[in-house]
């Protein structure tokens, strides 16, 4: 497989009312090129392939072959092809400085998404003898976001709130059995949510952070499956997408040379399949972090750092391999068990650290 991206982008930027407004407009054009070179057999309509020398049985009207070892199976020989996705894409964006300590921004802009070149293997041959992807579409999204930023000595933060609109939706899971991620298409989606940061320093010696995040997610439309096979997935949430995050981290110099930091998450629950019938449970995790620097013994650059991953050796469950259904739909197709990676247990891990 041959992948390029070729993209020409034009930006501009203005600045207003003695600096306090800043403006910025673009458009951007990529262009995605995947050339595709199958050198085995492939099952129609699937990516399973057969690389063999066997001389095929017969040759269909319609271009495929069968083998006298596959029976009925139609397989269509080695090709090449080529596959291009481009777009024009605006982009939109303005800040305003309020006071010394506040601004107001929003943006606005539009993206896009090529299928990954594994997936454009899986093949079809229509019913004129031509080949097609049946699979994954390219995605495209249209974002807007508006926020609030502060800043002082001692105080910062951020608000913002965002609305994205996703046409394709591509979805990714790794699939054990081939060794590979792969993607699929759950249609248009729409999501929106909020994100917000705090930091304070009460003192010189230490510095508080937290954020939060909400983000609310619902796909438009049952996903086809077939002629006569949909997956009702209409109103249900993105697979492993929490509704709501939370990060806290504290940080403390003890001494000049000394640093204590003690960081966690919460990680709210996650569906693991297109129709939301199973759901990973929500976790948290803590860690922690200990710095020394060498610098007061005629050293330079030194430092001695002991960090400890999930202190409290919780079991949660990491990254999911997502599938559209759990529970077999009578009438639409059977059940695929989900599968999970474990989060990292406790570890403790010491380092010495230079630089020159």
């Amino acid at each position: 497989s041959v992948a390029e991206l070729s993209q020409f982008a034009v930006d501009y930027h203005g600045s207003f009312l003695d600096s306090r407004l800043s403006l910025n407009a673009g458009l951007r054009s990529p262009e995605f090129k995947r050339q595709l070179n199958q050198y085995c057999y492939t099952q129609d309509g699937t990516s399973t392939v057969r690389c063999t020398s066997e001389a095929s049985a017969s040759t269909l009207a319609n271009g495929n072959v069968t083998f006298s070892g596959t029976g009925a199976t139609q397989w269509i020989a080695p090709f090449t092809a080529s596959r291009n996705y481009d777009k024009v894409l605006p982009n939109l964006g303005a800040s305003f400085r309020l006071n010394a300590a506040s601004s107001i921004y929003a943006s606005y802009a539009e993206g896009l998404s090529a299928p990954r070149t594994d997936n454009l293997y899986t093949i079809k041959r229509l019913a004129d003898g031509s080949l097609a992807n049946p699979g994954v579409q390219p995605e495209s999204t249209k974002t807007f976001d508006i926020g609030y930023r502060y800043a002082t000595s001692s105080v910062i933060g951020a608000a913002t709130v965002w609305s994205t609109k996703y046409q394709n939706r591509i979805v990714s899971s790794y699939d054990e059995a081939l060794g590979v991620s792969v993607d699929r298409n759950v249609g248009a989606v729409d999501q929106y949510g909020l994100d917000g940061q705090l930091g304070f320093s009460p003192v010189d010696e230490l510095t508080l952070l937290g954020s939060l995040s909400y983000n609310h997610s619902e796909v438009k439309q049952d996903v086809r499956l077939s002629a006569t096979a949909y997956l009702p997935t209409a109103g249900k949430r993105i697979v492993e997408t929490p509704d709501w995050t939370y990060g806290a981290r504290a940080e403390w110099k003890i001494l000049p040379e000394l640093r204590l930091s003690m960081q966690g998450k919460y990680v709210d629950k996650r569906f693991s399949t297109d129709v939301n019938d199973e759901v990973a449970p929500a976790y948290a995790v803590v860690d922690l972090d200990l710095n020394y620097a060498f610098e007061g013994w005629g050293t330079k650059g030194w430092q001695l750092q002991l960090n400890v991953n999930n202190l409290f050796d919780r079991v949660y469950f990491g990254s999911i391999s997502s599938r559209n259904n759990a529970v077999t739909l009578t009438g639409v197709q059977s059940g695929s068990s989900p599968t999970y990676n474990i989060g990292g247990p406790r570890t403790i891990q010491l380092s010495l650290r230079t630089q020159f």
